[in-house]
């Protein structure tokens, strides 16, 4: 980006300078080749007649350096922001530094452990200022893309003006100086205007196609931070303790009775799951689209 808008800034500068020095070139072609009625046929008014025009059109384009300007001075902020955001990043804690809030009790909820991290505070943060910071570059694209259009093909009629169909009309001066002059302030205004106009459409162009794909903006950065868990268990099988109820029948002198009592063997218990203690996991997402 930083590239571009010196590139608008450059072809701004120019506009501004022959836009200021291009009527006294005008008013200097006419005087010296406007002889008599040299200027009155239909070709040579509708070709200063279209001059004229392209002039006053180019001149709506003078307060772009100041928009240009604007977008220069977010540039460096932007990178300010964007170096200080992942200088942030680079400072998340370590497991020793979590273990020591959990073990002084600083941690009265899980979602705490977002708040011991500075990038979740801070990406946010700099995803707005940016936002913000992006305005003047949106605003440079967005007021001058169309006007540069229009003025680009209006000084294109002058450039491109045809002399082929009014031959005979500059023929009425034979010595050739007003075809000479007419065209030679054709190719000044090539020069000076047509040039830095292709310029300036290219780059606000590439500046349009830049902001376009640029990750940060509300329709297109998604922030999300949060705590999440996940359940373990393990499949248990171990020898343990077992019963059973044994009967047993007794007989003595007529007497009959039966008595129940309970034996033990080793049995297999499982496979069965046993839980684990749940497991936290922070996370930050980030979605750019």
């Amino acid at each position: 980006m930083k590239t571009k808008v010196s590139t608008i800034t450059g072809a701004a500068n120019t506009i501004k300078t022959s836009v200021g020095a291009l009527p006294g070139k005008v008013d200097t072609t006419k005087k010296t080749a406007c002889k008599g009625k040299l200027c009155s046929g239909p070709g040579v008014s509708a070709f200063l007649s279209k001059v004229n025009k392209a002039i006053t059109a180019a001149q709506s384009l003078q307060n772009i350096r100041q928009s240009a300007d604007k977008a220069a001075s977010a540039i460096p902020e932007m990178i300010s922001i964007a170096d200080k955001a992942i200088e942030v990043t680079k400072k998340v804690p370590n497991s020793s530094f979590f273990m020591d809030l959990i073990q002084s009790g600083s941690f009265t909820k899980v979602t705490d452990i977002l708040e011991s991290i500075q990038i979740v505070k801070k990406l946010p943060e700099s995803v707005k200022e940016i936002e913000a910071t992006v305005g003047p570059i949106q605003e440079l694209v967005s007021k001058y893309e169309p006007l540069v259009k229009t003025v680009s093909a209006t000084v294109k009629e002058v450039t491109s003006f045809s002399w082929t169909p009014y031959t005979k009309e500059l023929q009425a001066d034979s010595s050739g100086k007003l075809r000479g002059l007419l065209t030679g302030l054709q190719n000044t205004i090539q020069l000076q205007l047509g040039e830095s106009l292709d310029d300036l459409t290219t780059e606000i162009k590439n500046l349009k196609d830049a902001l376009a794909t640029f990750p940060v903006s509300k329709s297109k950065f998604d922030y999300d931070a949060d705590v999440t868990y996940y359940s373990r268990w393990s499949e248990v099988s171990v020898p343990a303790p077992c019963s059973k109820q044994n009967k047993v029948n007794f007989e003595l002198s007529g007497y009959k009775t039966s008595y129940n009592y309970p034996s033990f063997y080793r049995c297999d218990y499982g496979p069965q799951p046993v839980p684990w203690p749940r497991h936290f996991v922070p996370y930050i997402k980030i979605k750019m689209s």
